[in-house]
């Protein structure tokens, strides 16, 4: 994490789960296109992309992935396996 921050990332949400289903709450940068994002789990970087869109359109598709979104569903499975194991 602290690599990131060395070179310009800066926190911008945080993910949450509640009865199967995720959240994501963007503090910051939730607006802006053509960004670089990274997702930490206990200050290890477990992903990272370039969104095209919104960023928080590119996470509304990590949150509610259709089936045939395969990297989507992917991370789906990955954020909500990080959240529930704490």
């Amino acid at each position: 994490m602290n690599q990131l921050l060395q070179i310009g990332f800066a926190p911008c949400g945080h993910w949450s789960v509640s009865s199967d289903r995720l959240a994501c709450d963007l503090s910051r940068f939730a607006t802006l296109r053509n960004i670089l994002y990274a997702f930490v789990v206990d200050g290890e970087l477990m992903s990272d992309g370039k969104t095209v869109q919104t960023l928080a359109t590119r996470m509304a598709g990590y949150r509610t992935p259709a089936p045939s979104q395969t990297t989507n569903v992917r991370n789906n499975a990955r954020v909500k396996q990080a959240l529930e194991s704490g």
